[in-house]
């Protein structure tokens, strides 16, 4: 069986956005993110990005700077990770 898919500090699913968000300074969307700052007031993500064309998939994780999702309610292309 899968482990659940969420934060192991927070206990929060980690969300996911199938389009993907544009975070400034990396290549790629952002499509799977922490739920809230839980990790020094940071939040870990996935970043995807596609080089070009018949280029393979390059999935990176990072550290998001404190500014990189907006402020606000949670956006509703953003669901749960399950």
């Amino acid at each position: 069986a899968c482990p659940p898919l969420e934060c192991p500090v927070s206990k929060k699913p980690y969300l996911y956005n199938p389009a993907g968000l544009i975070i400034t300074g990396q290549p790629g969307r952002l499509v799977l993110y922490d739920a809230e700052p839980s990790h020094g007031g940071k939040r870990w993500g996935l970043i995807v990005n596609q080089a070009g064309p018949d280029k393979p998939l390059e999935v990176r994780v990072i550290l998001l700077p404190n500014n990189a999702l907006p402020a606000g309610p949670t956006r509703p292309d953003v669901t749960p990770a399950k």
